[in-house]
């Protein structure tokens, strides 16, 4: 937990812009979702792997942050996103994905 305490104090006296800040509503969301669309697409022959490793990431998440609401807060921001995720696989290629991660 002191590693977690001590990137957060870091990460926050780094991020003190507003637009800085806004850019990161933006930027991380869309990083998660093309992450979840390309492991989705890569876990695709294999049944139940990607659940089971978004079940497993937010697992972790309750351990590291330690705090229940902003787990929960925390889960359900990542439902939505695991269910925009859902829509796009369809649609996305691999270059779609690394587009959005760039």
């Amino acid at each position: 937990m002191l590693v977690y305490a001590d990137l957060s104090v870091r990460f926050r006296a780094c991020h003190t812009n507003s637009l800085n800040l806004a850019l990161h509503m933006i930027t991380t969301p869309m990083g998660v979702v093309a992450s979840l669309v390309a492991l989705r697409q890569a876990t695709v022959t294999f049944e139940y792997v990607y659940e089971v490793i978004l079940i497993l990431y937010l697992m972790s998440l309750f351990v590291t942050l330690g705090n229940f609401r902003l787990w929960l807060a925390t889960t359900a921001w990542m439902a939505g996103l695991a269910a925009v995720a859902e829509r796009l696989v369809p649609t996305f290629t691999d270059s779609d994905c690394a587009k959005l991660l760039a």
